[in-house]
């Protein structure tokens, strides 16, 4: 579920200095003035929210900017998406609008719809903005209880500029040569195998070189190099808390490339590398290569993915109940059957792991589940090697783990 926030007047928050203009991810707005009805910010990863509260008059205002996510390709659909977790999640309505796009400039569209909701806090008026474009769909959320706030979420309102898509933030490519390009503000993810496991024995473990396992490296334009895939995934990775973290920050590296040759270099490893094509980089000397991982982002996928290979043959994983399965459907909802649950004979014995439904999206190579009680989870996800799972997703990889698809 997309709102991690409510209209609760109970809410407190912190006043912070926002009088500056703010661009959160494709949207660059003017927040409403600090001074005056006394305007407070909380921020998330996934939106600003701007309240005003006036005990004395019983009165409130809201303005909340989202973050986008992966459009469905109906500007009106997606407006009612948005209408329905946004609005009706919260109150009932009198009305539900169904605006036609207008031309907001930049390649974006926008849709605009207002209601009256009664909820929990009361009644009050929301104004929904949505704007569409380049594949991305994301809103602003304005609230309030009393008139007075209108004039200055109107300034909020009209304040708001998508970026032009030519300008958006587009994921780093492979060059010619096969190296990560230096342009861009993504890092690239390189996928590989390598040779060995720890194989933990009671007499204390050993290096195994018989098998394989997957390995990735985060590639940032500027050579920065993290030698791990995040359980998390990119979305939210934090490169600068990552570097200054007392465990992590000695895995980094650097990265570099000339002549079709390039090395990975860190206090831990000195991998040299060739170019073998545009998504390949092969190990000098090894039968292993790095294979550029195709972007996920906006991606939906149909059908069903089990940890547990050829899990359709045996009867037991397409029973009801907590199973190792996770379905997933092209309108971006999703049916976790327990794919996180350690022990299906007491799903519920971490909440923050059980079985769920909800709606999902894909994002900078993570997977991010919305569970339809509020639970949020992101967790790493992409395809295998260099392949688009957009079209070969026998194999995903879903926090670092192999999903396998299921036959129907």
């Amino acid at each position: 579920m997309k709102t991690a926030w409510r209209v609760v007047l109970l809410l407190l928050v912190l006043p912070g200095a926002y009088a500056q203009r703010q661009q959160l991810d494709v949207l660059g707005f003017q927040p409403p003035a600090a001074g005056g009805a006394a305007w407070t910010e909380t921020r998330s990863k996934d939106y600003v929210l701007y309240t005003a509260i006036n005990q004395q008059r019983g009165t409130f205002a809201q303005i909340a900017v989202y973050v986008s996510r992966a459009s469905g390709g109906n500007p009106p659909q997606d407006f009612q998406d948005e209408w329905l977790d946004l609005v009706e999640k919260h109150g009932k309505v009198n009305r539900r609008p169904a605006p036609a796009p207008q031309d907001a400039g930049g390649g974006w569209q926008v849709l605009q719809g207002e209601a009256r909701v009664t909820g929990g806090s009361g009644e009050y008026t929301c104004r929904l903005t949505v704007y569409v474009g380049g594949g991305r769909v994301t809103s602003v959320v304005a609230n309030y209880s009393d008139p007075a706030y209108l004039s200055e979420i109107q300034k909020v309102l009209a304040s708001v500029q998508p970026v032009k898509l030519a300008a958006a933030a587009a994921p780093a490519a492979a060059s010619s040569s096969g190296a990560p390009k230096t342009a861009g503000a993504r890092p690239e993810l390189w996928m590989g195998l390598k040779a060995g496991a720890w194989n933990q024995s009671a007499s204390g473990g050993f290096f195994d070189l018989a098998k394989t396992q997957a390995e990735w490296k985060v590639v940032y334009p500027d050579g920065d190099y993290y030698p791990y895939l995040p359980n998390e995934g990119l979305l939210s990775f934090d490169r600068g808390k990552s570097k200054a973290d007392a465990e992590q920050g000695a895995s980094w590296g650097k990265f570099s490339f000339a002549g079709g040759k390039g090395r990975f270099q860190s206090r831990f490893e000195d991998i040299a590398v060739e170019a073998a094509g545009p998504t390949v980089l092969k190990k000098t000397g090894s039968v292993f290569s790095y294979y550029k991982s195709t972007d996920v982002t906006g991606l939906t996928l149909q059908g069903s993915w089990s940890y547990i290979p050829a899990s359709e043959k045996d009867p037991y994983y397409g029973e009801p109940g907590c199973r190792p399965v996770i379905y997933l459907d092209k309108n971006g909802a999703f049916d976790d059957r327990g794919i996180f649950v350690s022990d299906c004979s007491n799903p519920g014995r971490s909440p923050e792991d059980a079985p769920g439904t909800g709606r999902y999206r894909i994002q900078d190579y993570t997977l991010v589940l919305e569970y339809a009680g509020g639970r949020r989870r992101q967790v790493a996800f992409c395809g295998a090697m260099d392949k688009n799972p957009a079209s070969a997703n026998e194999v995903l990889y879903i926090g670092g783990n192999p999903f396998f698809k299921r036959t129907p």
